[in-house]
């Protein structure tokens, strides 16, 4: 074998290939490998299955980084001018436990505080205008209902004055 062929092993920096496995076994990126350095079947299993939960991670980081879009399609104005519906949603979102919660409804309630705090940075351009829309008919229509969500979610009026701008442009 060559010099080259035994040289040290470049860093592929993914288990995409059976190479880059045969590297994390023998030790990682820049150990001078050689026929002796070989790994076993089972040291080449673990490091697979190592390597398959590192990708796992992060799917799941990637996947945090925005809120599902299952439920993007839901006809918002059904709900809004449908009093039942609507009242069903409202008390979802006020009690203390997810009980008399839809999935959908489960979903909103464990979203609306991290997407207060971040500015709603996980949400689409489709969930952006769902929530202005939903914003807007409840402080204009529905007040009866905006004002307690609004203490529960807001208790300081720390959103209030951080969202000052955009609840102006919706409530006008």
């Amino acid at each position: 074998m060559s010099e080259g062929a035994e040289g040290t092993a470049a860093c592929v920096g993914s288990c995409r290939d059976v190479t880059a496995v045969y590297i994390a076994a023998a030790g990682g990126c820049g150990r001078r490998l050689s026929r002796h350095s070989l790994p076993t079947p089972h040291r080449t299993l673990a490091n697979m299955k190592s390597c398959a939960f590192a990708l796992l991670l992060v799917g799941l980081v990637a996947a945090a980084a925005a809120y599902t879009t299952k439920y993007d399609n839901i006809d918002l104005d059904e709900i809004l001018h449908n009093d039942r519906l609507l009242n069903k949603y409202h008390e979802c979102l006020l009690a203390d436990t997810d009980t008399s919660c839809t999935a959908d409804g489960k979903e909103l309630k464990a979203a609306i505080p991290d997407a207060l705090t971040n500015e709603c940075a996980k949400c689409n351009e489709k969930q952006k205008a769902g929530a202005e829309k939903v914003i807007r008919f409840l402080i204009k229509e529905k007040p009866d209902l905006w004002t307690p969500l609004e203490k529960k979610y807001d208790p300081n009026g720390t959103y209030r004055q951080k969202y000052g701008e955009e609840l102006k442009k919706v409530s006008s």
